[in-house]
């Protein structure tokens, strides 16, 4: 009898858990260095991908097409480039709310969760133990210094939710936009530890691109809100790359303990943003981003 209440609770558990699906959301342009490590990392962990390719002009949608069925993409490929990070994000929650996806994972193409959250399958048992509406947070690990220090200021950040079918990301915010949608109606937990369990954060890797991504993104930001003061967003973006490195420690090595890990995809230069803004400055002309603060940023090709 003890045997038969056994069976029958591990029936009833495969059929609940046969109901849940882990879906990743992830937007992508121009991503060709990084984009088959980032998926790979992420399918270990998701049931299908859905992939939002923002008008790539790199090899990015050859990769995608080319891992399309070993990591279950769903590609939606935008026509027209125009910066809009939660209306996309929510066009991405909506295609996998058609496919079935119940727990959603949205990460950049530059992140990837430590490997010790595969072990034990850790890190998608605690998504799947999330009610509808509940989120799961986890330790940001910001990289510097070719991977071997990372920003100890223990940023927690929620990266993982349940779907309740309502909530939605703010339109309002077409750049920066939150992780999670707005209005989840269930509660945070957070993944413990933080010394094993977190989600690697590549951008830092290589300074030259992160002076590149500033300003990229100070550029954006006048050509979408003119009305804006160059010299406000200027001094935004200027205190933000001094707020990049905090205290910082040594990593943990066993967070990279992938067999496919390779750092220097991720160190490799971000040429493309360098190329959009010379376009800009050619077609808007130099005084038109006077006061940002990249002034002293090479453009040139290297």
């Amino acid at each position: 009898m003890k045997l038969y209440h056994f069976l029958l609770l591990c029936i009833i558990s495969n059929v609940i858990a046969s109901d849940k699906k882990i879906v990743g959301l992830v937007s992508v342009k121009n991503e060709q260095n990084n984009i088959e490590q980032c998926l790979h990392a992420l399918s270990l962990y998701t049931d299908s991908i859905v992939i939002l390719d923002d008008v790539s002009q790199d090899n990015t949608p050859a990769i995608l097409q080319q891992y399309k069925d070993a990591y279950n993409l769903h590609i939606i490929t935008k026509k027209q480039w125009h910066r809009d990070e939660a209306k996309d994000r929510n066009l991405m929650l909506q295609c996998g709310r058609a496919m079935g996806g119940t727990h959603f994972i949205i990460i950049d193409a530059d992140e990837m969760f430590t490997a010790p959250c595969k072990h034990g399958e850790h890190l998608r048992n605690a998504i799947l133990r999330l009610e509808p509406g509940d989120w799961l947070s986890c330790f940001w690990i910001n990289l510097y210094e070719h991977a071997q220090h990372y920003d100890d200021n223990n940023y927690i950040k929620p990266f993982i939710f349940c779907d309740d079918k309502v909530a939605q990301y703010n339109n309002n915010m077409r750049i920066h936009a939150a992780r999670i949608p707005e209005g989840l109606s269930g509660r945070e937990y957070v993944l413990e530890p933080t010394s094993q369990y977190g989600l690697l954060h590549f951008k830092f890797i290589n300074w030259d691109n992160v002076l590149l991504r500033n300003a990229w993104y100070q550029c954006l930001t006048v050509i979408m809100w003119p009305e804006i003061s160059r010299k406000e967003i200027g001094a935004f973006y200027a205190q933000k790359l001094v707020e990049q490195a905090g205290n910082l420690v040594k990593t943990n090595p066993q967070w990279f303990d992938y067999n496919f890990f390779d750092l220097t995809d991720f160190e490799k230069p971000d040429s493309w943003r360098r190329k959009q803004i010379q376009e800009w400055m050619t077609e808007y002309g130099a005084a038109y981003f006077a006061d940002l603060s990249i002034s002293q940023l090479n453009l040139e090709e290297s």
